[in-house]
């Protein structure tokens, strides 16, 4: 995951903005992919950034499920 908002970054001080998809990025296809889900990261722009946060880069928990950054997802800012 750091790999991938480190990529985000560098896409948004070369362009102005953040991609549309994970897609847009030059990464490695296996870089993208979440470790309990594997599937890719789930990624998106807000519309309405708050607290300065443009985009949200996460990945499902142990559940599988899509708990929207809460219950058991996995994000940069979550404590442990």
């Amino acid at each position: 995951m750091t790999i991938v908002k480190a990529k985000l970054r560098t896409y948004r001080l070369r362009t102005g903005v953040y991609p549309d998809t994970l897609a847009a990025l030059p990464l490695v296809p296996d870089l993208t992919i979440a470790p309990y889900s594997n599937k890719s990261f789930l990624y998106r722009k807000l519309s309405n950034p708050a607290n300065g946060r443009e985009i949200e880069l996460y990945s499902m928990g142990a559940n599988g499920r899509d708990d929207h950054l809460k219950g058991d997802d996995i994000h940069p800012g979550k404590k442990r």
